[in-house]
């Protein structure tokens, strides 16, 4: 039976990091994470619009019934995925709003998040 005095602690304070302690680059990498989703978001709607314009363009360019239903269905897609991505981008800046305000109420420092 072990003696209650001898007590293997679990870890060693030094090494960990409290939750609470946010440092400078704790808030550099959250804010350039959040501005990376939205610049990623950004881009893939851009590339969906050239993609949907480019498959308005066929549409109206093609005799073929078969052919004008199939690049009518693929404009759909691209036009469902184009709201999708679209309220991504609407996230990204709110998250981009939350983290400054967050850190605004922290007393951050804001170079820390340019």
């Amino acid at each position: 039976m072990p003696s209650p005095a001898v007590v293997q602690p679990e870890s060693k304070p030094a090494e960990t990091k409290p939750e609470d302690q946010k440092d400078e680059t704790w808030w550099r990498n959250r804010i350039l994470q959040a501005r990376e989703a939205q610049r990623r978001a950004e881009s893939f709607a851009a590339a969906l619009q050239s993609q949907i314009n480019g498959l308005t363009t066929d549409f109206v360019n093609r005799d073929d019934p078969y052919q004008r239903a199939k690049l009518a269905d693929n404009r759909l897609k691209a036009l469902g995925e184009l709201q999708r991505v679209t309220g991504e981008i609407e996230q990204a800046k709110k998250d981009i709003t939350d983290i400054e305000e967050e850190a605004r109420r922290a007393n951050v420092p804001p170079g820390w998040l340019r």
